[in-house]
């Protein structure tokens, strides 16, 4: 009896640290898309601000706000503080909380705060590369049904997206992989257009 009472109390605390380590790795992924998107989209932002596109703050605001939306496309709702839109002198800050849900129920949160100042003496565009997350790897080849787009300046490397979710139909998310089928490496720093496609168990 003792040892099925120290089995069963075992097999509850593995349970409970698998639980942790998922909830822990899940933060760590959205933080990272969170700090990616808000870095993207006021990247955006400036370029528009620099080619003389916004009247006011307010419209260089909106912006980044939209910009910021198209990117999250993960389940969650976005608390957007807009510090300072100053088109004229080129200033973007905000403060950006990213709201949602683990899947046992539970909500959880993650911030991110940038402020970005456009530099006036640059005298050359850096280059940008368009990197493509599809759900399967027949979308990657007819290039449809994008599940996410990143814009990453030469030399970048980029954090991988919020894994898909199950309301996707197509089972549990394994890894993403390149057009080549070999496992992504998202340590690699990005010197060219690029598309991965999900795994799913």
């Amino acid at each position: 009896m003792k040892h099925v009472v120290f089995g069963c109390c075992g097999g509850m605390m593995i349970l409970l640290f698998s639980v942790l380590l998922l909830t822990l790795q899940n933060r760590s992924v959205r933080e990272e898309e969170l700090k990616q998107s808000v870095a993207e989209a006021m990247d955006l932002a400036m370029e528009q601000a620099a080619a003389g596109m916004f009247s006011d703050g307010e419209e260089f605001s909106a912006y980044f706000q939209d910009a910021l939306t198209e990117q999250i496309t993960s389940e969650s709702e976005l608390d957007i503080t807009m510090l300072c839109a100053d088109a004229e002198k080129g200033i973007l800050s905000a403060e950006v909380k990213e709201m949602y849900r683990y899947p046992n129920g539970k909500t959880g949160s993650v911030s991110c705060k940038r402020t970005m100042i456009r530099e006036e003496h640059m005298s050359e565009k850096t280059d940008r590369y368009e990197v493509d997350f599809y759900l399967d790897k027949a979308d990657l080849r007819e290039k449809k049904d994008c599940y996410k787009t990143y814009s990453v300046a030469d030399g970048d490397v980029i954090a991988q997206p919020v894994a898909p979710s199950a309301s996707y139909g197509r089972g549990v998310f394994r890894e993403w992989r390149d057009a080549f089928d070999d496992p992504a490496d998202f340590s690699r720093r990005v010197s060219e257009n690029q598309a991965y496609y999900a795994v799913f168990e």
